[in-house]
């Protein structure tokens, strides 16, 4: 995804988010968020902050931990985590009901490159293949002179 298109994403939420917590009227917005959106939040945060009036205390950690201190019964009034994550807290009864929204969403690609095999790693290769038969030891195993 690239990071126009995150930032933008996320400060739609920000957005919503400043028009709910405004109606609210609360002067602190707690966000408990996994790392990867540290970059994208510290840049949205101060202009959210300007405009709400409301100070936002975000606390950044793994995905897994944040989900650990929300089952452990801490609170927050926004929790930014992965989609698999936020089901299994509503499913345990730890999130709002109906109040899950996607933000945003990151495809995940990969790319293989087999590494070159040197030359001694291939002589011992194609020597390994051809000096044995099947279930027969490549090392010979000489009889014990008397």
């Amino acid at each position: 995804m690239k990071w126009r298109s995150l930032t933008m994403q996320t400060a739609a939420a920000l957005t919503g988010l400043m028009l709910s917590v405004t109606v609210a009227h609360a002067a602190e917005v707690k966000v408990l968020t996994s790392v990867a959106l540290t970059n994208v939040l510290d840049e949205l945060a101060p202009t959210f902050e300007k405009r709400s009036g409301n100070k936002l205390t975000i606390s950044y950690d793994l995905a897994a931990v944040q989900k650990k201190r929300i089952l452990d019964g801490e609170r927050a009034d926004v929790i930014i985590l992965p989609r698999a994550m936020m089901g299994d807290l509503a499913k345990q009864n730890k999130l709002a009901p109906g109040n899950i929204v996607n933000v945003a969403s990151t495809p995940v690609a990969l790319q293989f490159v087999p590494a070159r095999r040197s030359r001694t790693s291939r002589q011992r290769t194609r020597t390994s293949k051809h000096c044995c038969q099947p279930n027969q030891s490549p090392m010979r195993i000489r009889p014990r002179e008397a």
